[in-house]
């Protein structure tokens, strides 16, 4: 498993919603900024299932 993918799973998980990836104000940021879903793997291509 990648370690971008690691850091959105860890970051989701986290027990602070405060903290938790997704949270506007969270130290990680929002879920559509992580590398992760950098080309191909863009939000809207998941989305669409391309």
């Amino acid at each position: 498993m990648s370690i971008e993918a690691k850091r959105i799973i860890s970051g989701l998980l986290e027990r602070d919603p405060q903290r938790r990836l997704g949270n506007k104000n969270s130290p990680l940021g929002l879920l559509n900024e992580e590398p992760f879903f950098m080309k191909p793997y863009t939000l809207n291509n998941i989305e669409n299932r391309r």
